[in-house]
């Protein structure tokens, strides 16, 4: 009986050996594939971390130029244009110079565009009444900041930007411009701190398209309009962050742009990499990989032996990916971080307050201690910002919140911001007397600010307080009963007329009365 035919192993192996690299190749392909959308992604990821950092950069550095101007108009219609007001507003721009690196000049000019008050000793030779910011607030009686295109200082030729407000005589007229020039050097040294690959790009352009600072360093880009583009046209109307692929019309370069406007300002500002830089390690690794790849599969014609080598490979290319998910998880953990604070005050947000207070509560329950609330609200103050503007308003939250951090000395201490203007304080191991004690001295910080509000019966920004403490006891307190009778007491000091301090205890509410 003859025997059943069997396929030559040598066919059996030339069959497995081209499978293998047949195999090898298409996997290397894939790897390259998955590999450019992984540096396309990281090269988005980079460009729009870096926009959203620059625009917040430019938010700060204009807003703390726009700060200084609000206080000087705030003089000027109050107190007028005199000799006396002129002094006092001549040392406070100095300071307010000395004080923030990016100006480079503050101006006050009358109707005429004649200097009154100036940094620059070579500025009262001048008149301003051609310059674009000064028309510009001769029509417009807007009490919003203006920012204009980039110009040379007539003091010293260096390139600024400037933000202007405009401010009035008591009936309403035109009196002048108060002005504050920024260095474009300032940003510039800024943008070239980053490190954005050779043929990068960093702009700041107003939200009309024209340009005012831009990486690299082109003068004749400076003014450059680009609102007729579809950026412009298009996309920023409807998207205020976003990214998008462009060949520059600056350069001609095609790069990844993202953009973000800057909060408050009609600013606009875009971060790029050049496409050919964010592939270009991509290439050399895809070259090198495909080459190994072709020794391979020419050594594996040879010897099959080297698909061992292969899956050690793979092996590699898993860890390499484990790292990068467990770099992904710290950078999560980090950001997490970030959102436990408030932006505005520095203090706790109300989600941290919330998780601090169940802990605090389990705590003090598990221990046998006191756990005491301070629930604190700043009084009229919708009042404070219907007259002197939300940005004032800001401020004074910002300065209040500030006050009360620094009077916590305790590490398990916590000032957080609960909403709107009002403020909680998380005590610790305090009994509520010694809790009343600290909210009398809160209430006492706040007042010796001496921060005006015509509105209030006292002429100054105050505080109410509530508070509430005890002993936590299983199935009959909660953390909402702090909060709740904290409130109930907060209640009580507002009803009573305001800045003081009621304390809840056992349904009896006391309160101090300011001296």
């Amino acid at each position: 009986m003859p025997k059943p035919k069997r396929l030559p192993i040598l066919a059996l192996t030339m069959f497995f050996i081209v499978a293998v690299a047949l195999a090898l190749i298409a996997l290397d392909v894939l790897q390259a594939w998955n590999a450019r959308q992984v540096h396309w992604q990281a090269a988005h990821s980079e460009t729009n971390n870096f926009a959203r950092s620059l625009a917040q950069h430019a938010s700060d550095t204009f807003k703390e130029a726009d700060t200084s101007l609000i206080g000087i108009v705030e003089r000027l219609e109050f107190e007028g244009a005199t000799p006396a007001s002129l002094q006092r507003i001549q040392k406070l721009q100095e300071r307010y110079t000395n004080h923030l690196p990016q100006l480079h000049e503050l101006l006050v000019t009358d109707e005429k565009g004649r200097a009154l008050v100036a940094t620059l000793p070579g500025t009262f030779n001048a008149t301003y009444d051609d310059r674009e910011y000064f028309r510009y607030h001769q029509t417009d009686t807007s009490p919003k900041p203006h920012i204009g295109p980039a110009i040379r200082s007539r003091s010293t030729g260096t390139w600024v930007i400037t933000i202007s407000r405009r401010y009035n005589h008591p009936d309403g007229r035109f009196a002048g411009v108060v002005l504050a020039s920024l260095k474009m050097d300032y940003f510039q040294q800024f943008y070239d701190g980053f490190d954005i690959d050779r043929a990068g790009a960093i702009s700041l352009t107003l939200s009309d398209g024209q340009i005012l600072v831009r990486r690299p360093y082109d003068e004749a880009a400076i003014g450059l309009y680009l609102g007729n583009t579809q950026i412009f046209k298009d996309l920023l109307p409807q998207h205020p962050k976003g990214h998008f692929i462009r060949v520059s019309p600056v350069d001609k370069i095609e790069r990844m742009y993202s953009y973000s406007r800057v909060d408050n300002y009609p600013l606009v500002i875009f971060a790029a990499k050049s496409k050919q830089a964010i592939f270009e390690d991509w290439l050399i690794n895809t070259y090198r990989y495909s080459a190994i790849t072709a020794v391979v599969v020419i050594l594996l014609c040879l010897l099959g032996g080297l698909l061992y080598r292969e899956i050690q490979q793979g092996v590699k290319t898993e860890a390499k990916l484990l790292n990068t998910q467990k770099a992904l998880e710290v950078a999560n953990r980090e950001l997490e971080q970030v959102a436990l604070y408030d932006g505005l005050t520095g203090l706790a947000n109300r989600r941290q307050f919330d998780i601090q207070l169940e802990t605090e509560f389990k705590r003090a329950l598990r221990h046998g201690t006191s756990l005491s609330l301070i629930l604190i609200d700043i009084d009229h103050f919708k009042g404070y910002n219907d007259s002197y503007g939300h940005l004032a308003g800001d401020e004074c939250l910002r300065v209040i919140s500030q006050v009360i951090d620094r009077c916590l000395q305790r590490p398990g201490d916590l000032a957080a911001r609960y909403g709107g203007e009002e403020l909680v304080v998380l005590l610790p191991e305090t009994e509520d007397v010694d809790a009343y004690a600290i909210a009398e001295m809160l209430r006492r910080r706040v007042a010796d600010l001496n921060l005006i509000h015509r509105a209030t019966p006292c002429g100054k920004v105050s505080i109410s307080a509530g508070v509430h403490g005890f002993v936590p006891v299983a199935k009959e307190r909660t953390p909402q009963d702090l909060i709740r009778y904290a409130d109930q007491a907060l209640y009580r000091a507002k009803a009573s007329g305001r800045n003081r301090v009621c304390l809840f205890r056992e349904m009896v509410t006391e309160e101090i009365r300011p001296d």
